[in-house]
This record gives structure tokens, C-alpha cells and sequence, in this order.
């Protein structure tokens, strides 16, 4: 692959729908004299997926050259499909992909539950581990995202020429404010196993 070359992921746009298709098809044909029939991916409707915000391409120099699909379900959310177009095969655009799909499940899955433990706090009920897990886990997420995006830029993205570095700092402080990873899973631990988690007494 181009060391230089520009990879961008974001949500298909309507008008990308045909080149989608046509990009499945050809990902997914080899499977097709193996089956006896086409595969799934290939019979999709592109243009509903695109409609309901789970269809993301990712393009490299300005051509696509490969799409998601990522459902969301209750409480859950499904990576339906992956397809590389197959003269892109080969350079670690299908694990740039899947990494994407990672990250989408973990924001999710914060939002979640925050919006659960805020949900309980509204109804006046017990969510003292959820809020605890809310306090681990999405400053976790940001944490490990941003670290990511600085490894990817090398020195440079840890230099002060570069914004990952104050912002890799600013959401450290949220990992110790009002209480450490290692407190929230004790109060995690209390809430779940009562007080046969407290270290002493």
C-alpha cells in the first residue's frame, strides 16, 4: 500500500449506493461458485442502508475502496458486513476497517450506558455501578482512542505542534477525577458482591 496515500471512513452518502453494490458484488463473487448462490451482502439494499445512517465507506485517494455495515440493534450492535474491493486486497484496509467497527462498539456501548445510569437516576432507582462503570469506561474509550491517533502520527503527534498530546492530557484527568479506574471498579465490585469486595474494615 502507499505510505502516502489518504484513507478516509465516513457514512455513505445517497448517490454512493451503486458503487457500493457494484464493490460487494465483486468482494463477495469468489463465494458464489462455493454456495450456489450469492451471499447475502450481494442481494442488500444499499440505498435503505445508506437511508438509516449504517453504511460507511472507506476511500483511499478519493476512490472507495471499501464498505461497512453496522447495525444497530437493542442493546447490541452487528457488523452485517465488511467488503474490500478486491484489487484493494492484500494491504490492511479490511483491519483499518474492522478497527473502525471496534470503535463504533465501544462509543456505543458507553453511550449506552450512560444513558441507562442517567435513565435510573431520573426514576430515583439504585445506579451506583453504573455510574461507576460510566466513569471507567468512557474516559477509557477516549483515552485509548486518542493514544491511537498519536502513535499514528509518531513524534509528531506527541510533540505540542500537534493537538493529540494536550488532549491525550486533558482526558487523563478525567480518568482520575472524582476517583481512579481502580476506585470505580471497587465500587463496581461493593455493589455487585456487597461487602465481601471492601479490601478491609
Amino acid at each position: 500500500m502507499n505510505e502516502t496515500a489518504s484513507i478516509r471512513i465516513s457514512p455513505a452518502q445517497a448517490g454512493q449506493e451503486d458503487a457500493i453494490r457494484t464493490l460487494v458484488r465483486r468482494a463477495y463473487a469468489i463465494y458464489v461458485p462455493r454456495m450456489g448462490k450469492e451471499p447475502g451482502p450481494m442481494l442488500d439494499d444499499y440505498a435503505a442502508r445508506i437511508a438509516e445512517g449504517a453504511a460507511y465507506v472507506l476511500e483511499r485517494d478519493g476512490a472507495i475502496c471499501g464498505a461497512l455495515v453496522l447495525l444497530d440493534f437493542p442493546g447490541y450492535l452487528l457488523l452485517d458486513n465488511i467488503a474490500i474491493d478486491p484489487t484493494c486486497q492484500g494491504q490492511g484496509l479490511g483491519r483499518i476497517l474492522i478497527d473502525f467497527a471496534e470503535g463504533e462498539a465501544l462509543l456505543t456501548a458507553a453511550r449506552l450506558l450512560c444513558y441507562e445510569t442517567l435513565w435510573l437516576r431520573d426514576r430515583g432507582e439504585p445506579h451506583t455501578d453504573k455510574a461507576a462503570m460510566c466513569k471507567w469506561l468512557a474516559p477509557k474509550v477516549s483515552v485509548d482512542t486518542i493514544h491511537d491517533c498519536l502513535l499514528t502520527h509518531g513524534h509528531a503527534g506527541y510533540s505540542t505542534d500537534s493537538p493529540h498530546q494536550q488532549r491525550l492530557r486533558d482526558v487523563i484527568g478525567l480518568e482520575i477525577g472524582d476517583g481512579t479506574a481502580q476506585i470505580s471498579k471497587l465500587i463496581i465490585a461493593r455493589e455487585k458482591i456487597g461487602n465481601a469486595a471492601v479490601q478491609y474494615r
